[in-house]
């Protein structure tokens, strides 16, 4: 009985890994999410914001931040499970706990820069004139984060 018991939880680990994001839920390794999000700006890590925020991004993807994004139904439904169940409060052994740490559940911010883990990790009064220059957009994550791409949001150069 124990070895039955021992084959099939060792069957069920592939399809158990296959469920969870590598590099915290911090690296974007869905070739379409790349594609489609990352053409107009770095595709976010999903891990920054918590499912119900990233559904509220595809549902007001017609006036995405001012920028209307049309995208085909199909793709549209991929993207949101994609981001969804790679989301801060979806995949619990990763940085999504840290990311959403403060964040009031009722709280449904739409910009990864509007939650308290993002602001107290980059937000201390005035930023410097290098960032206004050299970085130029919340939207630049790479311009600090050199390795963002990778899911390595933890070595960052300042003004480059």
């Amino acid at each position: 009985m124990r070895r039955l018991v021992l084959i099939l939880l060792l069957a069920a680990l592939p399809a158990v890994a296959a469920d969870k994001p590598k590099n915290w839920g911090l690296k974007v390794d869905d070739k379409e999410v790349l594609r489609e999000c990352g053409d107009c700006h770095m595709a976010f890590a999903p891990a920054l914001l918590p499912a119900r925020s990233w559904a509220k991004v595809m549902d007001e993807a017609a006036t995405h931040f001012g920028s209307p994004v049309r995208l085909d139904p199909k793709v549209a439904a991929r993207i949101r499970a994609y981001l969804t169940a790679r989301s801060g409060d979806s995949f619990s052994g990763g940085y999504g706990p840290i990311a959403l740490n403060g964040l009031d559940p009722q709280q449904t911010p739409t910009r990864i820069t509007q939650t308290p883990a993002w602001l107290a990790n980059h937000y201390e009064g005035e930023f410097p004139e290098e960032f206004k220059t050299d970085i130029g957009s919340w939207l630049n994550c790479q311009g600090c984060h050199k390795k963002a791409a990778d899911g390595d949001y933890f070595n960052w150069e300042e003004g480059q």
